[in-house]
């Protein structure tokens, strides 16, 4: 009877150690894979090829008390857009962050009109860059969230 106690061990063994191995072949294709997943895409025309950056963003805007939904599929593919993923921006093109990236680009290239007053007083404008006051000249980075609210 002692035999048969032992058989279920090794197989709880086995299957333990399967475990761990699937565990560490997991973390290792992260390691090896995951920094270059938002690095972007190469594209070739010709015998040009550049690489389009990949940023995300999640945009949350709120005007005169009221959050506004972001319109699916909305903006160009070459610069800011959205997919089907509620309030997130999307943003990828051949040329290197700087100026396309500010909140007020993000905005228009979105077509968010935001409105000039607030219950018949002048509306004011407040951003927030993962929780810090912004300008809306300021650039958004890969993984921000970003608030425009407006008052």
């Amino acid at each position: 009877m002692a035999r048969r106690g032992k058989r279920p061990q090794k197989k709880h063994r086995s299957l333990i150690w399967l475990v761990i191995a699937l565990i560490a072949l997991l973390l290792g294709l992260a390691w090896l894979y995951g920094p270059k997943l938002n690095q972007g895409v190469v594209t070739c025309e010709g015998d040009e090829c550049l690489e389009a950056g990949h940023f995300h963003a999640e945009l949350i805007v709120t005007s005169c008390g009221q959050k506004m939904e972001l319109e699916q599929e909305s903006g160009v593919l070459s610069g800011h857009h959205t997919h089907k993923e509620n309030n997130r921006v999307h943003w990828h093109s051949t040329k290197q962050p700087g100026e396309d990236l500010t909140v007020s680009m993000l905005l228009d290239n979105l077509n968010i009109i935001l409105p000039e007053e607030c219950d018949g007083s002048p509306a004011k404008v407040n951003v927030l860059i993962n929780g810090n006051p912004a300008d809306p000249s300021r650039s958004w980075h890969d993984g921000d969230t970003i608030v425009v609210s407006v008052e």
